[in-house]
């Protein structure tokens, strides 16, 4: 292998620092213009040109799952500690119509770490529907994932064809999620041989076996045979303390048709929260799913595919 000259140890350097500026929360699209231009440079530098600026704008965007064939026409973002195979079944059932795109969110499932936050996520997404030439989508979003569909909407109203929020406001409290959290961050992962060791030791502050279930599903073998979480936690928690609410800049709007759907027995009741979906969504619909909680696609799955499909016919 041979010594870099002076001008390749100038490419690798400025190519580390771009990918800890994305890693660290720079808009995608400011790195990629940003790439260009020092791509234009490489011949004054007498430096080869390399895939390396390439590779690096790859790894910085989201990994993820398509259904069916063809131009996605839908994309659907995860909740908190959640990943794109949450909604595995529903991608199946929609492909049959829509062909649908289930990102990982930074922090979760394959995707990159980096600084957490709603705005970087919703830039994210931006950066993915530019990779993919996606001008215009159905968008769909879960809890921390409707929160990021929410601002895209608001923000970037000629990219959404429709939106559809699934059990959270344009106003929730973050903080509430923090008690789950704790006793995640509390885990001494080097006494666990078998995830039931983890399912057991969490069972006494987290007594629901269907939540524990899920957020287990971040808990991975890693190479040494240890286990490890999967997604970024001590990032998520710290995102959970530094937020008190998510809240909508005031005078966000998003015109396009809308669909809310929340669960009947959900902490997060939707109908309270009329008045300001109204404000921010002025061309919604509500529905409810009675019986069910926060995870609405997994509880009813039936239903939830109704209320969607219905909507999504109604828009194309």
């Amino acid at each position: 292998m041979h010594a870099k000259t002076p001008s390749e140890k100038i490419y690798c350097l400025i190519s580390d620092r771009l990918r800890l500026l994305v890693k660290n929360g720079m808009n995608i699209r400011l790195f990629a213009s940003i790439c260009n231009a020092f791509s234009k440079c490489l011949p004054l530098l007498s430096i080869p040109c390399f895939p390396c600026l390439k590779f690096i704008l790859f790894v910085m965007l989201l990994q993820y799952k398509k259904y069916g064939l063809g131009k996605p026409a839908v994309i659907i973002l995860h909740g908190l500690m959640g990943s794109s195979k949450n909604w595995h079944k529903i991608g199946t059932e929609l492909k049959k119509s829509y062909p649908s795109l289930i990102p990982d969110l930074r922090n979760h499932g394959e995707s990159f770490h980096g600084i957490h936050s709603i705005s970087a996520m919703r830039n994210d997404i931006t950066a993915l529907l530019d990779s993919l030439s996606l001008d215009k989508i159905h968008l769909i979003g879960h809890s921390m994932g409707g929160m990021v569909a929410m601002m895209l909407a608001a923000d970037f109203p000629g990219r959404v064809e429709s939106l559809t929020v699934v059990d959270i406001a344009p106003e929730a409290n973050i903080k509430n999620t923090l008690p789950i959290f704790n006793p995640l961050i509390s885990l001494d992962l080097t006494t666990i041989r078998r995830k039931d060791d983890a399912d057991s030791l969490l069972s006494e502050t987290i007594p629901e076996k269907s939540v524990r279930h899920f957020l287990l599903q971040n808990l991975k073998r890693q190479e040494d045979g240890d286990y490890g979480w999967q997604c970024n936690l001590p990032e998520l928690y710290k995102f959970l303390q530094d937020n008190d609410k998510f809240m909508l800049n005031p005078d966000a709007v998003y015109n396009g048709a809308t669909l809310f759907i929340g669960g009947g027995k959900s902490n997060h009741n939707l109908p309270a929260h009329k008045k300001i979906i109204s404000h921010h969504f002025p061309n919604h619909q509500l529905a409810m799913i009675e019986d069910v909680g926060h995870w609405v696609h997994f509880e009813a799955p039936a239903e939830f595919l109704n209320l969607l499909t219905n909507f999504l016919a109604q828009e194309n």
